[in-house]
């Protein structure tokens, strides 16, 4: 009789991720895919950085069978109930002649696909016995929207795949990646943060990787089965710089983005953060509480506006660094005096000044930026 492996319950909860990369196989039928293990270095990398996915993760290249199966078990068994864990998979996918689907690796051989590679049906099962309640299956892989063929989905999963039951996936190329590849640029960017909260989940790395493959040359139907009781966490996001503007500084506001996003920082602006149907009001407060700083575009209807000024007001209020920017000279009106008119204005008035006044500005941002950190992280004083 086997006994489970014993484990600490005391322990903290953790968050692991087990990354496949299938390129190489020993069978000559089946054609070599380096463009896996890229795929899943991209994935491991943007999972594993402490500052994004803070996953603790095991990265198999070109593995064994037994390994990938071993590796799974292990992983699963020693799971705790507030543990994430996570199995991601880029390699060949194949079908057996009752159509389920199977994951291969290295020692596959394709007429034995029940002995020598990985069943989806062996990978659901673990994800079923184990005791988390966040469990995500990622396949990149041919034919991966078959993973649930014949096999019951576990409760508190997520499930990803690249193609559908049907449907080759096309490995990565260097010019215009793949789905893989838009699952690690979207979590490293920050742009699958669809909502703005600073945070991204895995559903919204789905519609993320699934907008841009559809918006490429690349034919693919990626599919996505949430079975999860609340969303599961990917990662967190960049933190970006918020505009507050008025709609008249519309045409001045999305050149300053464009100036923030060449000089390294990320932007968030409400026409394009806040997607349709949603809450309007708790986009915008959960995009100003995800900031590093709010950017204010200071003309007169802007100062008119009663939405900039709610907006700063929040800002101050939640201890979120603000920076001025003179997009039209205004008369500063009290309140704004009262409250920022210590703060240092940028001025973007003078077309000749501005190359000078874009540095200054990119200055006072990590400037105010650190400034309002190293306040909150001091202790309190009597």
């Amino acid at each position: 009789m086997c006994e489970a492996p014993a484990v600490d319950a005391d322990r903290a909860s953790e968050r692991r991720a087990l990354v496949v990369g299938a390129g190489s196989y020993n069978d000559a039928r089946l054609p070599r895919l380096p463009g896996c293990i890229g795929d899943a270095q991209a994935v491991a990398a943007a999972l594993g950085d402490p500052e994004l996915g803070n996953f603790r993760v095991e990265l198999l290249i070109d593995p064994t069978c037994r390994d990938v199966q071993i590796a799974i078990e292990r992983m699963c068994a020693d799971s705790l109930p507030d543990d994430a864990v996570l199995v991601f998979y880029a390699g060949h996918g194949g079908l057996d002649n009752l159509g389920q689907l199977f994951l291969l690796a290295r020692d596959t051989e394709p007429d034995l696909l029940r002995s020598t590679a990985v069943s989806t049906a062996f990978i659901v099962g673990c994800l079923g016995d184990s005791r988390s309640r966040s469990k995500v299956l990622i396949l990149d892989t041919s034919f991966s929207g078959a993973v649930l063929r014949g096999v019951p989905a576990p409760d508190h999963i997520t499930i990803i795949t690249s193609a559908d039951a049907a449907e080759h996936a096309i490995e990565s190329s260097s010019s215009d990646g793949g789905f893989s590849q838009f699952l690690a640029q979207g979590l490293q960017s920050g742009d699958a943060d669809l909502d703005g909260d600073g945070i991204v989940t895995f559903e919204e790395l789905f519609y993320y990787s699934r907008s841009r493959m559809s918006s490429s040359e690349i034919p693919s139907r990626p599919r996505l089965l949430n079975l999860a009781d609340s969303a599961i966490v990917a990662g967190k996001s960049p933190k970006r710089i918020f505009l507050s503007y008025s709609r008249g500084d519309w045409q001045f506001t999305s050149w300053l983005s464009s100036v923030l996003e060449a000089a390294g920082h990320r932007t968030w602006l409400d026409e394009r953060g806040i997607s349709g149907g949603a809450d309007w009001r708790g986009s915008i407060t959960s995009a100003i509480d995800a900031a590093k700083a709010v950017v204010v575009v200071v003309s007169p209807e802007a100062l008119a506006s009663t939405w900039v000024r709610r907006e700063i007001e929040y800002a101050e209020h939640m201890r979120i660094p603000i920076v001025p920017v003179m997009a039209r000279s205004a008369d500063l009106p009290s309140w704004y005096q009262l409250a920022f008119g210590a703060l240092q204005r940028i001025d973007l008035t003078e077309e000749t000044r501005r190359e000078e006044a874009q540095q200054a500005l990119d200055t006072a941002i990590r400037t105010r930026a650190a400034s309002v950190l190293a306040s909150i992280s001091q202790p309190a004083t009597v």
